[in-house]
């Protein structure tokens, strides 16, 4: 009796696998397929990316070759077929060519389209290098206001950027003749210790330039002042004919 109650049990079991795989068969056959499909998948693109890094990688170094060549239409030639992608190569890319616009064709709006494309593709070093060669590069045409809005993003991290920009507020600052905030800005510097050990002494020097065209402006306005007092006690006004306008600060 015992074998046929274990025939029948076998004879349930198969018809209840049976009807699950009849019901669910399909779906377990299709998650097969794909999972090995998405391996494949997965693997094709891990090479064709790798494959796509490796010729970008050939067209920089054809560039660099042709810099190092002295023949920097060529070198732009090349790295004009990286600029438009992604990745490190298209950032590192659009620096050297800014580079090569500013240096050496003196295309300065071709430069500072360069730099902006690297800065907007990174969020990392590279960016911030751009943003500050974008600052450099618009310093002179631009005002103060306009500077400190580009660099902005750079003071609130903070680091050696940071100090940089910050310094080239300062000579903005003194170059406009903003004496009172180019002081502020070598003085905040002086006392920044992430700022480069580079900076030191060339913000030193900057400072003491400041103090003694405050100094000078100083002396000035007392001289200008004692001599209004003595006008008035003679009643003429001076004439100094050996004034001589102040120096604009070079840019």
């Amino acid at each position: 009796m015992s074998d046929i109650f274990e025939e029948v049990d076998e004879s349930i079991r198969q018809d209840r696998l049976v009807t699950l795989w009849k019901r669910w068969g399909i779906v377990v056959i299709g998650a097969a397929v794909l999972a090995v499909v998405g391996v494949g998948v997965y693997e094709y693109m891990s090479w064709s990316r790798s494959e796509a890094i490796k010729a970008q990688g050939d067209i920089f170094a054809k560039a660099a070759e042709k810099l190092d060549e002295n023949s920097p239409d060529d070198a732009k030639a090349s790295l004009a077929e990286l600029t438009d992608g992604k990745g490190g190569y298209a950032v590192v890319s659009n620096l050297v060519l800014g580079g090569i616009e500013a240096d050496t064709d003196g295309d300065l709006e071709a430069a500072g389209k360069h730099f902006q494309a690297a800065a907007d593709l990174d969020k990392g070093v590279l960016s911030d290098i751009a943003l500050l060669k974008l600052a450099y590069l618009r310093a002179d045409e631009a005002s103060i206001q306009e500077l400190e809005t580009l660099v902005a993003p750079l003071a609130s991290k903070g680091g050696g950027t940071a100090a940089l920009a910050r310094e080239l507020v300062a000579a903005k600052a003194f170059a406009t003749g903003d004496l009172q905030r180019a002081r502020t800005e070598y003085q905040a510097l002086t006392l920044d210790l992430e700022a480069p050990q580079s900076m030191t002494a060339r913000v030193t020097e900057a400072l003491r330039m400041v103090e003694a065209r405050i100094s000078e402006q100083g002396g000035v306005a007392a001289e200008t002042s004692s001599d209004s007092g003595d006008a008035a006690q003679t009643g003429s006004a001076p004439v100094d004919d050996t004034a001589q306008p102040a120096e604009t600060p070079a840019q």
